[in-house]
């Protein structure tokens, strides 16, 4: 608990100002005294890995890792649909995942709320996101099922984004983390250093809290934390089947990194 109160007075000197968003730390005014002690203890499960694997997970050999991620193909653009790969992704190592088209769903997150068109990304839904099967991935990948995350792009949608073009990042969690989803911000790379530097009333970033999503060249997209590139997506299976090859450099890469089994959802 000490580390949890030490961290939680450090947050509160950068973020206090903004409103409820992945930056935005609560402080004890803001939650009830039970809200508050689950949001903390959440915190120190995930930043521990003391989370217990769920038994719906399932392990496959990464040869075969692409066939475990269920994609939809229905209001995603050509040029989105299929299979990526986040390399060198801060929390997972590495993954595959897949958008989805958020038409007829209304999506409700850190900031606000997203009908229609626009295009999200789940943990929740099976066969959504795999990763590496290791311990941590385990226990973190249980631990954000748990609490529900997914992440919208409202302002990418069923019209193919041009390079260049960017979207803010709105984030779902249940509770207690609904307005400050802090466990998705530390996954995607957020700390106190860049926190402390970051001015988001004075750049031109799309993001609206620390994060952004922009599209590259074909098959790429680019993740930006704090205004700056922070790591990449690649399309490892187009919408058709196809594999480009990006999938060889994903296979190569895990073999040298000497990972050989991938888990998923059911």
């Amino acid at each position: 608990m000490i580390w949890t109160w030490c961290v939680c007075s450090l947050l509160l000197l950068v973020t206090c100002e903004r409103g409820p968003a992945l930056t935005r730390i609560p402080t004890a005014h803001d939650l009830d005294s039970k809200t508050y002690k689950a949001f903390w203890d959440g915190i120190t499960v995930l930043k521990m890995g003391t989370q217990v694997p769920l038994d719906t997970l399932v392990s496959f050999d990464v040869s075969e890792a692409y066939q475990h991620v269920k994609t939809n193909n229905s209001g995603v653009p050509v040029g989105l649909q299929g299979v990526w790969w986040w390399k060198q992704h801060p929390s997972l190592g590495q993954a595959l995942f897949t958008f989805y088209s958020g038409q007829g769903k209304t999506f409700s997150g850190n900031e606000g709320e997203d009908k229609g068109n626009y295009l999200y990304m789940s943990v929740v839904k099976p066969g959504a996101i795999v990763s590496p099967d290791t311990p941590s991935n385990r226990s973190g990948y249980s631990y954000f099922i748990s609490y529900s995350l997914e992440i919208a792009f409202p302002q990418f949608n069923s019209t193919q984004p041009l390079p260049g073009t960017g979207t803010y990042v709105n984030t779902h969690m249940s509770f207690p983390y609904g307005d400050y989803p802090l466990p998705a911000s530390i996954a995607e790379g957020w700390n106190l250093e860049a926190a402390l530097e970051w001015e988001l009333e004075h750049s031109t970033d799309a993001a609206r809290c620390f994060c952004s999503v922009y599209m590259g060249k074909e098959d790429v997209v680019i993740r930006h934390n704090f205004g700056k590139y922070a790591y990449s997506g690649y399309r490892v299976v187009r919408g058709d089947g196809g594999m480009t090859p990006y999938w060889n450099e994903f296979v190569g890469v895990m073999k040298d990194a000497g990972i050989e089994k991938m888990i998923g959802q059911l």
